[in-house]
């Protein structure tokens, strides 16, 4: 087993005919401390609502309602916390089960898991934006969708590399087009 380091945040593990290329989330310290921020003055401000519902007496159905779009903001919040601090995404060609498989992971839980047959796939190409920008996913910060890099399958676009910069989108797709006959 070979890895090479191509950045800070991206690695590739090539063994026999089999590649596999490991993306963290993106860390950016603001963000980190932005949102950790905001998650703990969010749950200060949940406590006392929470306690209201003891106190709403006619009024109880808006503080359901307002508990209940706390909670999900808290939820989102949280969720995009860890996937900034924990999150990886694996990209892997199996030579053996002739397979393309994608896997977002946090912690031990899967939060993609696609396996798609390598002779499906063609054009496999970095696919802007890069870094961060605007237009990217909206589900990105979660870990739940977009990329930098894009492949289709069939008729489909399929993305991964959440916030690669340019250079390392090149370097990924110039590593996995070897093991990908298209």
């Amino acid at each position: 087993m070979n890895t090479e380091s191509i950045s800070e945040r991206v690695s590739l593990i090539k063994e026999r005919d089999n590649i596999k290329v490991q993306i963290k989330a993106r860390r950016p310290t603001i963000g980190l401390v932005f949102l950790t921020m905001w998650l703990l003055i969010w749950m200060l401000l949940g406590i006392p609502s929470t306690m209201a519902i003891f106190e709403a007496g006619d009024k109880i159905g808006s503080v359901i309602v307002w508990l209940c779009f706390w909670f999900m903001a808290e939820f989102f919040v949280l969720w995009a916390l860890m996937w900034i601090a924990f999150g990886v995404e694996t990209v892997s060609v199996n030579k053996e089960n002739n397979t393309f498989n994608h896997i977002r992971k946090l912690f031990r839980f899967k939060l993609t898991n696609n396996a798609f047959p390598i002779k499906e796939l063609s054009n496999l190409r970095p696919y802007g934006p890069f870094g961060v920008a605007r237009k990217s996913h909206p589900l990105a910060n979660f870990g739940l969708g977009g990329g930098s890099v894009a492949v289709e399958i069939g008729a489909k676009t399929y993305r991964f590399g959440i916030y690669l910069e340019e250079a390392e989108a090149i370097v990924i797709v110039d590593q996995l087009k070897p093991h990908i006959k298209m």
